[in-house]
């Protein structure tokens, strides 16, 4: 059985809802996404900030890199 998980989150810019697929939570292989992208306005956040200190020396200049641009709708 494959089932994925869809994370509804809002843009704090914005306000717009953004879709982001997890995928199979079962697939511990897969990176859990750390930060998203608006598909509306285009601002890019951490979902833990305080994680995304931990994990990168400078997670400003991160941050681009490790956005995964939302959805409006989950596919």
């Amino acid at each position: 059985m494959h089932e994925e998980t869809w994370i509804k989150a809002y843009c704090p810019e914005c306000k717009t809802q953004n879709w982001i697929c997890e995928g199979d939570m079962q697939d511990m292989t897969t990176p859990d996404t750390e930060a998203i992208k608006c598909w509306n306005c285009g601002h890019s956040w951490w979902r833990d900030p305080d994680t995304a200190k931990d994990m990168h020396e400078n997670p400003d200049e991160a941050l681009e890199d490790c956005a995964e641009e939302g959805q409006s709708d989950p596919d």
